[in-house]
């Protein structure tokens, strides 16, 4: 089973082991972060996965539709160790974040995907897709990619 919550001092130590296995720089300092944590043998949890985002950030420069403001939420990283992949933990994790977002008064999620191996990003464009993202630069090599939260809140429920 996966659970997502906020991280304990030993679940973020967890995390920056994943995220730096992906390749993924990302401080939680200061902003919101929360973890998947998948329930083993002898109900010993393990840190599967994470997302690190930002509900005060601002404007990032990405060409947000009219109607959402200023103050986007903001997915600064979001990865799932490749034990924990294709079990929901990275729907779990994008859901908590729209939640959050959401709660906070937020209408607009938007991300920026990495560049790694090609392969690599092609995945992460799948996923964010399935989540209800789309690209907010088309034509643009590493474009962000984003979509209305309430939007992405209905394509998750749907799929759970």
């Amino acid at each position: 089973m996966i659970e997502v919550r906020q991280p304990t001092r030993a679940d973020l130590d967890a995390l920056a082991d994943i995220l730096s296995a992906v390749e993924l720089d990302c401080d939680p300092e200061g902003v919101q972060c929360w973890v998947a944590v998948e329930s083993g043998v002898e109900g010993v949890h393990k840190v599967i996965g994470g997302v690190i985002a930002d509900f005060d950030y601002g404007d990032y420069g990405s060409t947000v539709p009219p109607g959402h403001g200023d103050n986007q939420a903001f997915i600064f990283a979001i990865a799932v160790a490749p034990e924990g992949q294709r079990k929901g933990a990275g729907r779990a994790l994008m859901r908590r974040v729209a939640e959050g977002a959401h709660a906070a008064g937020l209408s607009f999620l938007v991300l920026m995907p990495q560049e790694r191996r090609a392969d690599d990003v092609s995945e992460h464009i799948a996923f964010f897709r399935a989540c209800g993202l789309n690209s907010l630069a088309p034509g643009r090599r590493m474009p962000p990619y984003g979509a209305p939260i309430l939007e992405i809140l209905e394509r998750l429920r749907l799929d759970s």
